[in-house]
């Protein structure tokens, strides 16, 4: 079977987030049990335009921008190969959405993880949140004869709400590597810390700052508790505000 796969970043890309690593693990294992598949998603600098990874052809097209764009004019070009089934991200890391369920022809399976009225609110604010929420709305028309997989039962609830067909939606439960969970095991040997860990891009919407007021009533019995936010640096401010409301409770400033 050929699959074409519409992503946003590929494993290479230093900014890959938790959607791109979905939709690798798809690609890989569909390429594993000997179907063709094509990778389309956005370049990087100093990628190459074309490579193949794990048996998965992956071609990089333009920017986070442009990349939906060019696979479409790529798509329907005279000459190109039609794939038999087409995965891709309804809404991710890309600024301009893919929306091949549109245009390509043949079934799409389309990952939409939840719905983002929430979130476009507490990262942009009501005004700004609204227009964002109706244009949303228009994604989730497009997608209405697609397959869509959502990771859980509220979220398929949200997307039903949405005007997508509750027979067309599927939830999936993801999770770990058998590879990485090896790799995270703890030694016997290493002690242990009192550590609250906050992994992922750093932005407001992710609501860290939570983690910090946790952390004042953890402090309350294990005095020697500390908290770690790692992970990429997209929102300063967001940032220097929860450094600022440690200080304030008294915590240092969070880790």
């Amino acid at each position: 079977m050929r699959v074409l796969v519409l992503a946003a970043r590929d494993p290479s890309n230093p900014h890959r987030a938790g959607g791109d690593i979905t939709m690798w693990e798809v690609a890989r294992h569909l390429a594993a049990r000997g179907d063709q598949v094509e990778y389309v998603c956005a370049s990087f600098p100093g990628a190459a335009l074309e490579e193949e990874l794990e048996g998965v052809r992956i071609r990089r097209l333009g920017g986070l921008f442009t990349a939906a764009p060019r696979a479409f004019l790529r798509y329907v070009r005279r000459g190109h190969p039609r794939p038999d089934v087409v995965v891709e991200e309804a809404l991710g890391g890309l600024r301009i959405p893919y929306v091949a369920s549109a245009y390509v022809g043949v079934p799409t399976v389309a990952f939409w993880y939840q719905t983002h009225r929430r979130i476009f609110e507490h990262q942009f604010g009501p005004r700004i949140a609204w227009g964002l929420h109706r244009l949303e709305r228009v994604l989730a028309g497009v997608h209405r004869d697609a397959y869509i997989l959502t990771c859980s039962t509220t979220s398929r609830n949200a997307l039903v709400t949405m005007g997508l067909h509750p027979d067309r939606i599927r939830v999936y439960y993801p999770g770990p590597s058998e590879g990485l969970l090896r790799a995270a095991e703890h030694p016997a040997s290493v002690p242990r810390e009192n550590l609250l860990l906050i992994l992922g891009k750093i932005r407001r919407y992710k609501s860290y700052h939570h983690g910090v007021e946790i952390l004042r009533r953890i402090r309350a019995g294990i005095p020697t508790a500390r908290l770690v936010i790692a992970g990429r640096r997209e929102d300063t401010h967001y940032e220097g505000r929860m450094m600022g409301r440690g200080r304030e409770l008294g915590l240092g400033g969070a880790g």
